[in-house]
């Protein structure tokens, strides 16, 4: 049962999101829960993302963008003055844990896991955990093993990475155009404390002839070269709002 006030109710949508928030607490955090207030995100990234999953059914992708930008600058902002994982065993002040990697961060993880398993194998994994420990508690390590099992994948990086260990890509990329090769030379580096490994999206602009390259971000820096038909106007940075990073992206005097 979700309590408001009536006075909350306008006919404004303005208490859309938080209702929709509340009530997808049904199933994640009042009845699959976390096994230890550490696995929040469990509760409360989860609300976060169904939240946005909703949204995005309603009122379309671009809706989706625009929470989705709204809810990395509130990670990053964060990030500034505290900087711990989302799994944080380094408090016993529960309340804490109440924060934007609990909430914000959780969802985007969730979200980047969508993008790497795809639609279909990312919502498989939803309803195969919450069918196995509805009524019960999980952790985050139960959550892996649902979505290995039913992907195929190792996702012990991923998870890592994004849930164990503190911080996010910070990216300097600089770029040139080889006429001759018709091709374009990035070099990419990664300036925050921590590795991380992930897909890299990039807008290639030139007119109408717009396109998006994925690449494999896997080192501190790296030096990639991709084919282009012509040199770009510019380049994007995750065009898509798909990855959780911040950085900038130059071509080289």
């Amino acid at each position: 049962t979700i309590f408001y006030d009536e006075n909350t109710i306008k006919g404004d949508r303005k208490t859309e999101s938080l209702l929709a928030h509340e009530i997808a607490h049904q199933w994640f955090g009042n009845s699959a829960s976390e096994t230890h207030f550490s696995h929040l995100w469990l509760s409360e990234g989860f609300a976060t993302y169904m939240t946005d999953a909703y949204l995005e059914s309603h009122y379309g992708t671009d809706t989706l963008k625009s929470e989705l930008k709204a809810q990395r600058k509130q990670v990053f902002s964060y990030e500034q003055k505290r900087y711990a994982p989302i799994i944080d065993t380094s408090t016993t002040n529960y309340m804490i844990m109440l924060n934007p990697n609990s909430y914000e961060k959780g969802g985007w993880v969730l979200h980047m896991l969508r993008g790497k398993l795809g639609d279909s194998i990312f919502w498989k994994g939803i309803r195969t955990y919450y069918g196995k420990f509805a009524g019960k508690n999980a952790s985050t390590e139960d959550l892996q093993k649902v979505f290995e099992s039913v992907s195929g994948q190792n996702l012990g990086q991923y998870f890592r990475q994004w849930l164990y260990q503190p911080g996010h890509p910070q990216l300097k990329i600089t770029w040139t155009y080889n006429n001759q090769s018709k091709s374009i030379q990035l070099n990419i580096q990664q300036t925050q404390k921590s590795d991380f490994e992930f897909p890299l999206e990039l807008g290639i602009i030139n007119g109408s002839q717009n396109e998006i390259k994925t690449i494999q971000v896997k080192e501190k820096n790296s030096s990639i070269q991709i084919p282009v038909s012509a040199k770009p106007e510019r380049i994007i940075l995750d065009p898509n709002t798909n990855l959780l990073a911040e950085g900038t992206i130059d071509e080289k005097p």
